[in-house]
């Protein structure tokens, strides 16, 4: 699937991908798992938008 430039380069900015790190710097696998899967929908949704 393209979305165009703009929405890919929006989906992996760096402020984007901070609390997948935070999450997993905790080392807590639970919020990771939750984080991570927050951030997919997200980005799906930009996408698609």
């Amino acid at each position: 699937m393209f979305a165009g430039l703009d929405k890919g380069v929006s989906n992996m900015s760096v402020d984007r991908h901070r609390d997948i790190v935070t999450a997993i710097d905790t080392g807590d696998a639970d919020l990771a798992r939750k984080t991570i899967l927050a951030h997919m929908d997200t980005a799906a949704a930009n996408l698609v938008s």
